[in-house]
């Protein structure tokens, strides 16, 4: 639901005329694009609000976190906001640094000890001052608060990466510094007036010459497919028919330089056709710098794609950050154990056997692992496997697990052959464990 007021930036043939006859490249792309219409936000609160939001993610997700912050919280005003908590906000999408900004400014505006209509009084310099005052505002921030909301003309965000690349792309430069720029007294001056065309022509320039996101990463995945891995991991995963063929090494050092950049972007837009394309998104759930809230947010959607258990296992596998906030994990996989969808509870196991095989933990995990009576053979064989990874951490109270018990006769069985597979038991261990075998009816 839309509840924020928006307008389109005033302008007109003037200002049009004007850049095309200062530089020619640009005014080029400017005959190929037409008249852009750029969106601003007249309230000072809601556009201070998007600003914020917009701090160093892509504008593709700044218009999903927006949408849904407008949904989830109402009217973008302070009133409003005020009373949320960081918590609410934070669940839009941002994180929680940012959701304590809002919140402060709005409480601040409240309280009557912020008055955003002064901002109108003051020059550029002076606003960017003022705001740069507030917590986890910037210069980028407030330079977008000039142009988005209050459409100053003669503010340019030098800090910006959209203009920064654009112009890179536009004038062909491998690097933006003060030594490759154009140095005539028509580019500078154009460099200082009209920021509009800036934004919206290197934009422009920017989605016709760079791939999307999404579209690289699936050609930089089909780059790397071998049809002989292909047949190998197809023939291992017989549930599933959209393997493309890709080393899971590759698929891990793709995942890590996606979790260095827009990775929020990546995972709200990410495709899930192929085996990869599910792989690499886990990956980078457990690769990202953030913290365990937004990850388990993220989690959360994304164990309904696992449908085989080679994702399942890898998923499981790389959310270290499990190690450093074990009980709120554990009180997030509950749920997951006593699902009646067999991946999600495979995810619940492996989660268990992964993070949970500690001496504090095990009478918690043998009673767990004794209630997934399930006949899903991928449940099954991830209890015989976390079995007998407790009892090659813990032999004696897993000894005694398995004297008592109510595992089905499979699992139970599966069990004791993944202990006796193990190298770290000893042959006539092996021989106590065959000898417990039960005969299945």
């Amino acid at each position: 639901m839309q509840t924020v007021m928006t307008k389109n930036f005033d302008y007109g043939e003037k200002e049009i005329s004007y850049l095309k006859n200062v530089d020619t490249v640009l005014g080029a792309a400017m005959t190929q694009m037409g008249k852009v219409e750029r969106i601003i936000i007249p309230d000072l609160f809601a556009a201070l609000v998007h600003a914020i939001v917009g701090q160093l993610i892509s504008a593709k997700a700044v218009q999903t976190i927006w949408a849904r912050m407008q949904e989830k919280l109402g009217v973008i005003i302070p009133q409003n906001i005020a009373v949320q908590t960081a918590l609410d906000i934070q669940s839009c999408g941002i994180t929680m640094k940012k959701a304590t900004c809002i919140l402060n400014i709005a409480q601040t505006i409240e309280q009557g000890l912020l008055d955003l209509q002064e901002l109108y009084e003051l020059s550029d310099a002076q606003v960017i001052q003022k705001l740069s005052s507030l917590q986890g505002i910037g210069p980028w921030t407030a330079e977008m608060m000039l142009i988005n909301c209050m459409e100053r003309p003669d503010v340019v965000s030098w800090g910006d990466m959209a203009i920064r690349r654009g112009m890179m792309k536009l004038y062909h430069l491998d690097t933006l510094t003060s030594s490759n720029l154009r140095s005539t007294a028509e580019f500078i001056r154009l460099m200082v007036r009209w920021p509009l065309f800036i934004c919206g022509v290197f934009h422009f320039v920017k989605n016709q010459g760079v791939e999307t996101m999404e579209k690289t990463i699936r050609e930089q995945i089909l780059s790397y497919v071998d049809a002989d891995f292909q047949k190998f991991t197809a023939a291992l995963l017989p549930t599933i028919n959209n393997v493309l063929g890709v080393r899971l090494p590759v698929l891990r050092k793709l995942a890590q330089n996606i979790a260095k950049g827009d990775w929020r972007l990546y995972l709200e837009t990410a495709e899930s056709e192929h085996f990869e394309e599910v792989m690499l998104q886990g990956m980078v759930i457990g690769s990202v710098k953030t913290d365990i809230e937004e990850v388990l947010s993220y989690t959360a959607k994304f164990v309904p794609k696992i449908d085989n258990w080679s994702v399942c296992d890898s998923f499981c596998a790389g959310l270290k950050i499990t190690k450093h906030h074990k009980e709120r994990v554990w009180e997030f996989i509950q749920p997951y154990l006593f699902s009646k969808k067999e991946y999600e509870i495979r995810f619940g196991v492996v989660m268990l056997l992964n993070f949970y095989i500690e001496e504090q933990y095990m009478n918690r995990v043998f009673t767990l692992l004794d209630q997934t009576h399930r006949e899903d053979y991928y449940v099954q064989m991830a209890v015989a496997w976390a079995i007998s990874i407790c009892y090659i951490k813990l032999p004696e109270v897993t000894m005694a697990y398995l004297s008592h018990n109510t595992l089905d006769d499979f699992t139970f069985n599966k069990a004791l052959q993944k202990i006796t597979e193990s190298y770290r038991v000893d042959q006539a261990t092996k021989t106590t464990i065959r000898g417990m075998k039960r005969k299945r009816k």
